[in-house]
């Protein structure tokens, strides 16, 4: 009886992640048609479905009426040195001043350091989307960003997030998705896969963790090998798998299914700018299969 019960919900998730996939057609989402080893890679499986679920508008009701930066000061300190700080980001919370929105991480950090606007600025290394959240890193001084920019650009460093998206993965449980990505410009502030000879190369590796076909949902680990705006979120929508709470690329009621996007950058490695020595910094996720309806 039990194993009957799991059948049934398994090809209810197919159905709801079949729909998903015909969601993103439907919407005017480009194909990769005649492009057959571009776009996701599991095995032998290789799909190119587009980019963005997104509704009318650029927000859910959600979303527009939260507070920016409602979760500024929940930030923890992970380390620091004389070149370093690392903090664990929450999620809805700016790493730099916006167009829009000037306070942000750094501002907070710049205030409690007495930094200028130049220094302020200079603490950046590398951003997470203002609804991403776990480790991020920001340099103390002139020598330390440069070293650390450079790591970055020519991709000496290891990123790894963890995420909840929709949907049970059949056959591998690890591959690749390559699909370029460009500025949605009808759409600011969204990104789109672009096949025009626009987009630019873009490389997310990502490996099953566990799934639970009960509620339809995976928890996955994540390598971007780019680092391109909103990658890791297009990429999963893309392929039919949108990230759990995600406002700008899941379909409403995926969105809905948690009270934050469900997408933590839980691992980073570099190199010490001035020692030279490895370092890792770990956060864990504050989300699981069983707990992700996170306010």
């Amino acid at each position: 009886m039990l194993l009957r019960i799991v059948e049934v919900m398994l090809v209810f998730c197919l159905v709801l992640q079949t729909t998903s996939r015909a969601l993103s057609f439907v919407r005017g989402i480009s194909t990769s048609r005649g492009r057959p080893h571009h776009g996701f890679r599991m095995g032998a499986l290789s799909t190119g479905l587009g980019s963005s679920f997104i509704d009318n508008n650029a927000y859910y009701e959600r979303e527009s009426d939260k507070d920016v930066n409602a979760n500024l000061g929940k930030e923890v300190l992970l380390y620091k040195d004389d070149d370093l700080l690392v903090y664990s980001k929450p999620h809805n919370v700016q790493t730099a001043p916006g167009y829009t929105v000037t306070d942000s991480l750094s501002s907070r950090i710049a205030q409690e350091y007495n930094l200028t606007a130049l220094e302020r600025d200079q603490l950046v290394v590398h951003r997470l989307d203002y609804a991403t959240s776990g480790v991020i890193i920001y340099a103390r001084n002139v020598d330390a960003l440069s070293s650390l920019h450079t790591q970055f650009r020519t991709k000496k460093t290891f990123k790894r997030y963890a995420a909840l998206v929709h949907g049970i993965f059949g056959g591998s449980l690890e591959g690749e998705i390559s699909l370029p990505l460009g500025r949605d410009w009808d759409n600011k502030p969204l990104v789109k896969v672009d096949h025009s000879g626009q987009g630019k190369a873009s490389l997310t590796l990502w490996s099953v963790v566990a799934s639970d076909p009960t509620i339809c949902v995976s928890l996955l680990h994540l390598r971007p090998i780019t680092g391109r705006t909103h990658q890791l979120r297009v990429h999963l929508a893309s392929i039919g798998h949108p990230i759990l709470g995600d406002f700008f690329y899941a379909p409403r009621p995926i969105y809905e299914q948690a009270g934050r996007l469900c997408l933590h950058a839980e691992e980073l490695r570099c190199t010490h700018p001035r020692t030279g020595q490895p370092m890792r910094f770990f956060d864990p996720a504050p989300f699981g299969l069983n707990d992700f309806n996170i306010p």
